[in-house]
């Protein structure tokens, strides 16, 4: 019988660097594999789906900002993904 996974929200952490104007969001997402780590940037939504083991993670952030997503990066480190995004001015 297979395992059940536990579905769960992760921790999330977004501000503006206001000199670069850049978004920055640090999702926290313990033990999740790097490689079933999907991020799709929308020009105002961000979707964050993540697995570990035991544990489905998913998040969908919704933004008061325009943001230019073919300039997006993704860094994960340490169980956190750091998303580094431009704003549109």
């Amino acid at each position: 019988m297979p395992a059940i996974k536990q579905r769960i929200e992760p921790q999330v952490c977004t501000y503006l660097d206001p000199e670069a104007y850049m978004l920055i969001v640090q999702v926290v997402l313990p033990g999740a594999e790097k490689d079933k780590i999907c991020v799709k940037v929308k020009t105002d939504a961000i979707l964050i789906r993540a697995e570990s083991d035991e544990v489905d993670y998913c998040k969908y952030i919704f933004l008061s900002m325009r943001l230019k997503k073919a300039l997006s990066k993704a860094i994960y480190e340490n169980d956190i993904l750091r998303i580094t995004i431009p704003a549109q001015e």
